[in-house]
């Protein structure tokens, strides 16, 4: 939420360094595919990676600023 506040609510991804947001989908598509298959520790794994990612993406776009 309050990097939805900072940036802008989906936004985030479209303001980084375009590797870094190749990166990032990648990610997320590791998580979406995480859930559909449905195994709980390999959601939480990648849940926590893409935290990460979120927050990486955080400190790219505040050093562009």
């Amino acid at each position: 939420a309050a990097m939805d506040r900072t940036w802008g609510i989906d936004r985030l991804p479209t303001l980084a360094d375009a590797p870094l947001a190749v990166r990032f989908r990648s990610q997320a598509e590791r998580l979406d595919e995480a859930i559909r298959i449905g195994v709980p520790a390999a959601v939480s794994a990648q849940a926590e990676a893409m935290l990460r990612a979120w927050h990486a993406l955080d400190a790219n776009c505040k050093m562009m600023k």
